[in-house]
């Protein structure tokens, strides 16, 4: 199958309020196409380094769900997704039955971390592609096809027009990461990144001290890859939150390796392990380094998802050296303001 997803692009707030556009819920869980086309027939996740994964054998309701849809052959694009009690969904959920191998775990997991094909888009139907029409029409198609089709497991995600606003704040206060604003005239543009489909995200922020940090590989051979992020906990010891690596200019990762290989200790300030519990390997340091982050939300464990690198208002990183804030100020207009500033230091 050489189909590729389509992707989206980062919106605003602004976005909200666009009347050509509809609001679906973003969930976060796991990405797939449900597929019945000639001999293939399954699950997939999509490909989008030209590798995609089979998982057909590892959700079994999904799987069993697709003989349920009358169509003699379709291409489904869903997230696999996994709700907790109180509706929102959870990626560790998702996460483990798509990555598991092992039978007799996936028969445990399917008891433990119950999953729905969530269907928001539909690209092939009964022989035909339908990249050409558009998101509205297409939706609807999907929608008059799960509407017909006798199983549970494969759900029509709604969207909404006029309530994108209430939307968004409903399912931020229930801890969802956002929505997805999509245009009701856009087509399926396969394999690229599109303004017709814009993520509207929530971000929460922490201030973490720096306690460690991975090797560089690549560009970034011969530096730091990650810094291992930590907070005290109401016991006031440190605890691993996650690592963040992107986002640094040069000149950054080489001031902050050099304070990383001069504050080098033998033993690690935190257990880090990621949500999943699999150790973080990694170069303890104690340093007074601390960065400000974002990220979309907390495991279970207390590690943060999707974790970068706070920016002032004007697009520097939030870094604290010695326990000092950086604040980047805006550079001159001109050469007379720049005279004037300096004449006033």
């Amino acid at each position: 199958m050489n189909i590729r997803p389509m992707l989206a692009g980062t919106g605003t707030m602004q976005d909200l309020q666009d009347p050509n556009t509809a609001g679906e819920l973003k969930l976060d869980g796991t990405r797939a196409w449900l597929v019945k086309k000639d001999e293939l027939k399954g699950i997939f996740g999509n490909p989008r380094r030209g590798v995609s994964t089979d998982y057909t054998d590892r959700l079994r309701e999904v799987r069993e769900a697709i003989e349920g849809i009358p169509a003699g052959s379709f291409i489904i694009d869903v997230e696999i997704a996994y709700f907790d009690e109180r509706g929102r969904s959870i990626f560790e959920g998702s996460q483990r039955r798509c990555s598991t191998q092992d039978k007799a775990k996936q028969r445990e997991y399917e008891k433990t971390w119950p999953i729905q094909a969530m269907a928001f888009d539909l690209i092939h139907l009964d022989g035909k592609m339908l990249h050409n029409y558009t998101w509205e029409a297409r939706k609807q198609i999907l929608q008059d096809l799960l509407k017909e089709s006798l199983q549970n497991g494969i759900t029509f995600l709604p969207h909404t027009i006029d309530k994108k606003q209430e939307l968004y704040n409903r399912a931020t206060a229930r801890g969802e990461e956002g929505i997805m604003v999509k245009r009701l005239n856009g087509r399926y543009e396969e394999g690229r990144r599109s303004k017709s489909w814009l993520k509207i995200k929530h971000w929460n922020t922490e201030r973490c001290r720096v306690v460690g940090y991975t090797e560089g590989t690549g560009k970034r051979s011969g530096y730091f890859g990650s810094l291992i992020l930590s907070q005290p906990g109401s016991d006031g010891r440190l605890n691993y939150v996650g690592k963040v690596g992107s986002g640094f200019d040069d000149a950054e990762i080489r001031k902050i390796y050099r304070m990383l290989k001069a504050a080098e200790v033998d033993n690690p300030r935190v257990d880090a392990r990621t949500s999943t519990g699999k150790r973080v390997d990694h170069t303890p340091v104690n340093i007074d380094l601390e960065i400000e982050v974002r990220f979309q939300e907390t495991s279970k464990r207390g590690v943060f998802r999707m974790p970068t690198v706070l920016k002032d208002a004007y697009g520097h990183n939030l870094i604290h050296y010695d326990s000092r804030r950086i604040t980047a100020k805006p550079r001159p207009a001109n050469l007379k303001d720049m005279l004037k500033e300096l004449g006033e230091k």
